[in-house]
């Protein structure tokens, strides 16, 4: 009898913990996620002739509406070629031999494991939920599920936006339990200077292409980088480098991380050595890229470390208002604390508004109307727009 009822029991238990975790997960997302455990099984390889290799045989998984069913087919990819296309220099694809053969596969959008394909067969389109794709390099695989319109529903961003909360929370944790002390603010934690606001927004604006933020807006932007985040999880943008070598979520320089040497041998120290309680891992990939939580950790350390070199009243005024003055050490975060120094003591804050207005414009056709935008890079003033202008859209 006894026996009967613990079982009883268990199975209710599970099946309430099943149930809650059903309800926590959106339908859409689930249905993604059994589409990359279907990709998963299903190798992706490189194309070669004479040992070169000119394209990928890949799997891509789509979804019948109709019969609400997920479907794999595959299709030879060729390698991204630069071709110019209205004045504006596009990487393009050559989509063959689709099996079967009656889909049509096309690329419309994104590059590299963010490539977007529209998928039709007799003059229906299928929504694309997802790929397996393999490096040219190194031959590595990764099941990746590229931004589309149609997965970036309102559930599917909401949930982007406690996963990445929910990273940078744990990874506040951890400083605060590591007791990691501050640079910039003597006696006080970093946990307690730096606001997870600034992580949050520094996240989503990394990941934001200047023209396309341009051409759709702040809102587009970060509900784009949001379901990407929903979709793929710990897996998104870990192959995000930038030109200039900065890695993952939160674009951190090796440098920055774990330093340079100088011409005489000298190391220069970055935030591995500065902050040595946070028992940073050793390699800058790891920690970079490991997981978003050690990801939002690091950036907690660098705008530390970035605010230790600005000038004592802004630390003070930073602290006491550090939802008026983050857009400054955005500017720090980006380009350096010199620059943030130039923002902060040569243009008043409510100036800084008017010139990111309409920043854009500015620097097409009038660059040299404000003496004002010779104080920073092109680059920093975008990033600063990008900073307020999120920060205000995510806190109405």
């Amino acid at each position: 009898m006894y026996q009967k009822i613990l079982s009883f029991v268990l199975i209710l238990f599970f099946t309430l913990i099943k149930l809650a975790h059903s309800d926590e997960t959106p339908q859409i997302l689930n249905l993604v996620y059994k589409a990359q455990e279907m990709l998963a099984k299903e190798k992706p390889y490189l194309i070669s002739r004479n040992k070169k290799v000119y394209g990928r045989d890949v799997p891509l998984a789509i979804y019948d509406t109709e019969t609400k069913t997920i479907l794999i087919i595959r299709a030879d990819v060729s390698l991204e070629r630069d071709v110019v296309i209205n004045r504006k220099i596009e990487k393009v694809v050559d989509v063959s031999n689709v099996r079967p053969p009656d889909y049509l596969v096309y690329k419309i959008g994104g590059n590299g494991i963010n490539a977007e394909f529209q998928i039709a067969k007799d003059g229906k389109v299928y929504p694309f939920l997802g790929w397996n794709y393999i490096r040219e390099k190194g031959h590595e695989t990764m099941v990746y599920s590229p931004y589309t319109d149609y997965l970036a529903q309102k559930e599917v961003v909401d949930f982007g936006n406690k996963y990445l909360k929910t990273a940078i929370l744990n990874a506040l944790d951890e400083l605060k339990k590591q007791f990691v002390l501050s640079r910039a603010v003597r006696g006080s934690l970093v946990a307690d200077v730096i606001s997870e606001r600034i992580i949050f927004n520094l996240a989503l604006i990394e990941h934001m292409d200047h023209g396309e933020y341009e051409d759709k807006g702040d809102v587009y932007m970060m509900n784009k980088v949001l379901t990407q985040l929903a979709l793929n999880r710990e897996k998104t943008f870990n192959y995000a480098k930038s030109s200039a070598g900065a890695l993952c979520l939160m674009q951190i320089m090796r440098t920055t991380y774990g330093g340079v040497k100088g011409k005489k041998g000298k190391l220069a120290p970055g935030v591995l050595q500065l902050y040595p309680n946070a028992k940073l891992p050793i390699d800058p990939v790891i920690g970079s890229c490991g997981s978003h939580s050690q990801a939002t950790k690091v950036a907690y350390l660098v705008l530390d470390d970035k605010l230790a070199y600005m000038p004592s009243d802004f630390k003070g005024k930073f602290v006491n208002e550090p939802k008026r003055y983050g857009y400054v050490l955005a500017a720090a975060y980006n380009g350096g604390s010199g620059r943030a120094i130039n923002i902060y003591k040569g243009i008043r804050e409510p100036r800084i508004y008017e010139l990111v207005s309409d920043i854009f414009s500015y620097f097409t056709h009038r660059k040299s109307e404000f003496r004002e935008y010779k104080l920073l890079k092109e680059e920093t003033w975008i990033f600063i727009k990008k900073y307020i202008e999120i920060d205000t859209e995510l806190h109405k």
